[in-house]
């Protein structure tokens, strides 16, 4: 049999093992990596200190420690608790693009001078559809920001602040009832308030402050009413219930631990009862048919198994759950059962809390046999956990799991509960000053996300290295996060290097074609050459190669136009790749031609144009496509560009734009053209013709068959 020395050795670097791949892949191990984006001196300090207390955990002596001078008065749980409410109000997130953070962001500087007409109707509104609790904590803020007439934001940061502290006070009022050995109940203090769900707390601007408090609030009220089975709790329990259902939907899982609870105190002889609140019978009788119906959902009623992941056009409704089998490149990395999902589910779990998972391990494993396992409140305490974990284990990540992470702490305040009530049952058991230098050095390693979390430097990189894995995996919204970490990089030059790494380190895993989040940095790249640092040829080289990877929008074909212009005005060569591309273009548009795909076809000759702007042949192309799609507006225009690049002779070109000009309707504008020819290639029978029309205004319409005739 393992020894108590050496199961906390071993058990102790397991998971220390973690944090080591943190520092040395931080891209990959986002749930440990925070030490790697503190400064120097802070960076030594969370290794060297943690690593030495396991270091002399395994080879110190096995002595009993008792803390006895530690009295967790309520003088102390006040102080306590305040201190980490001022903290919180202190010390925002900086930049908070988190979750549903971005969604809140269009209100934040409003300060409400009247509420909503339907304010009241709002807020008993409970339908069953994900945004029901973001709308529940809108309509709460709002009433915080009007009642004290400050601004959304700042509403926002006055909950999360006082939230934060009642968590704490919830906390220590939990340990001190229900442990009274000391050394025990500062283990347990220093183990909750370091958990990193209470970020949550610290100015993010979502809805996840006021339904932690309450999922703790309901837990702790829940195992009283268990045992007392004193009404008053139920009295308690069930509008807490209510209130957190209105701030998000997954409370529904308290469900059916608050109705088997129910049903004990209603009928306490009833057999299906007693046995479906022993564990082998929890999971059984309830846990086993819960699945069943989720699975029935899951493939019946939603159809998940099978779905495009594309968050286009969508309702988070459509993308509930992750799909078992991969859809089209490149959102095929990620799938219910892919390793990518399941290791950033271990990444999840791993930044709940090392201090908890270590201490819910040690005693699991160390006094599973003297647990009594049986008992009401662990067995249905441990029902909610399965829920909340197999169901987020379900739940498509919408904004990625790395940034999704304040939906993946609901299984944090359940296994808070979960280790209150195990240790109850083990607190006579002696603390070895062993495990307790151990314990304190995953207590040290939760800070870490504290500092990275708090400043703005090591947000930057940390969500640069977020953004890299985001991209190799999960996919959708890393252009979009990698930008944000960018730029809040102040130094332009250090920008630049930035930028250019990141696009080198995901270059092997671009997609060619249908890469729009690699395209999207190519093109800021392109625009930050541009505008910035006013390199033209390079700007022009990352918005290039940005069409490899995904069409540009109208926006950016106009930005490019204006680049390839100042390019040409340089009279800075077109390199035989970008001619290649072209004409391989212009070779894929005929063939669209051909079968009368003609809107396709001039997409593909505007792309070799924007390849090869000087190519007369992709000008041509869309010229005369444009001629049948009865588009002459739209002629008459690349005409011009066709006579302003030079790219086939004169006389040719101001004959096509006359013509283009004239089936547009665009009389002066063919004057103009007319006139030029004149003047410059000299008389023409035809030519003077419609100069002479022009002039006196005479038929017109007619003068466009007259130049074709011509």
């Amino acid at each position: 049999m393992i020894s108590h020395r050496v199961f906390i050795s071993f058990w102790a670097g397991l998971l220390f093992l973690p944090f080591v791949a943190g520092l040395l892949w931080p891209d990959l191990w986002w749930g440990t990596h925070f030490i790697s984006f503190l400064p120097a001196i802070f960076k030594a300090i969370f290794l060297i200190l943690p690593l030495f207390l396991l270091i002399w955990s395994g080879f110190g002596q096995e002595k009993p420690l008792s803390w006895d001078f530690f009295r967790l008065s309520g003088l102390l749980v006040g102080g306590i608790s305040l201190f980490v409410a001022t903290l919180a109000w202190l010390l925002p997130l900086p930049h908070d693009f988190y979750g549903n953070a971005r969604g809140f962001e269009p209100i934040l500087q409003e300060t409400m001078q009247k509420l909503p007409p339907d304010f009241w109707k709002s807020w008993f509104s409970f339908e069953f559809v994900p945004g029901n609790g973001r709308q529940g904590a809108t309509l709460l803020v709002k009433f915080i920001s009007f009642a004290g007439n400050i601004s959304i934001h700042q509403a926002f940061r006055l909950l999360d602040a006082i939230c934060g502290g009642l968590f704490a006070a919830i906390w220590l009022i939990s340990v001190k009832k229900l442990i009274q050995n000391r050394t025990w109940q500062l283990i347990l203090v220093l183990t909750g308030l370091t958990t990193p769900l209470f970020l949550n707390f610290f100015g993010h601007v979502e809805a996840y402050a006021p339904v932690f408090l309450i999922l703790l609030s309901l837990l702790l009220v829940f195992v009283l009413f268990l045992r007392s089975k004193n009404v008053r709790y139920l009295g308690i329990l069930i509008p807490l219930w209510i209130l957190g259902l209105r701030l998000h939907t997954l409370m529904y899982l308290l469900l059916p631990a608050i109705l088997l609870a129910t049903g004990l105190k209603f009928g306490p002889n009833f057999s299906f009862l007693r046995q479906a609140t022993r564990l082998k019978g929890m999971l059984v009788l309830i846990f086993l048919p819960l699945l069943g119906a989720g699975l029935v959902l899951y493939f019946g009623v939603f159809g998940d198994h099978i779905d495009p992941r594309k968050l286009e056009n969508f309702q988070d409704i459509d993308r509930l759950f992750l799909p078992i089998f991969s859809p089209d490149p490149p959102l095929d990395r990620y799938n219910l059962f892919s390793f990518n999902h399941i290791f950033d589910y271990f990444n999840q779990i791993l930044l709940w809390s090392p201090a908890l998972i270590f201490l819910t391990g040690f005693l699991l494993l160390n006094f599973r046999k003297k647990l009594n396992w049986n008992q009401t409140e662990i067995s249905l305490i441990l029902l909610t956990g399965f829920l909340f974990g197999g169901i987020l284990f379900a739940i498509n990540p919408l904004f990625s799991m790395p940034m999704d992470w304040d939906l993946f702490m609901f299984p944090v305040p359940v296994l808070l509960i979960f280790l209150l009530l195990l240790v109850e049952q083990v607190q006579h058991e002696p603390v070895s000053g062993k495990f307790f230098r151990a314990q304190l050095a995953f207590i040290l390693l939760c800070l870490p996300v504290f500092g990275v979390f708090i400043s703005e430097n090591a947000t930057s990189l940390r969500v640069e290295s977020t953004g890299i894995h985001i991209f190799k995996t999960y996919y959708e919204h890393a252009s979009t996060y990698l930008l944000y970490a960018l730029k809040l990089e102040q130094n332009p030059e250090k920008f630049a290097e930035r930028e250019a790494h990141v696009l080198e380190k995901l270059a092997p895993n671009a997609l060619p074609g249908h890469d729009k989040q690699y395209a999207d940095l190519l093109i800021d790249q392109g625009l930050f050459y541009s505008r910035v640092q006013g390199n033209i040829a390079q700007a022009r080289g990352s918005l290039i190669h940005s069409m490899d990877f995904y069409p540009l929008s109208a926006q950016f074909e106009a930005e490019l136009e204006v680049v390839n212009d100042q390019y040409l005005s340089q009279k800075l060569p077109i390199s035989i790749s970008d001619q290649q591309k072209a004409s391989q273009r212009i070779e894929q548009g005929r063939a669209f031609c051909n079968k009368n795909q003609l809107v396709k076809g001039a997409n593909q000759f505007k792309t070799a144009h924007l390849y090869d702007p000087l190519s007369g042949e992709a000008l041509i192309s869309l010229i005369e496509t444009h001629f049948r799609l009865k588009n002459f507006a739209e002629a008459c225009s690349w005409a011009e560009k066709l006579l302003q690049t030079g790219a086939i002779e004169k006389e040719q070109a101001l004959r096509i734009a006359i013509h283009t000009s004239l089936e547009a309707e665009l009389y002066p504008q063919a004057l103009d053209y007319a006139n030029q020819f004149l003047q410059e290639i000299g008389p023409d029978e035809t030519i003077q013709q419609v100069k002479n029309g022009i002039e006196k205004g005479e038929n017109l319409p007619q003068l466009k068959f007259l130049f074709v005739q011509g």
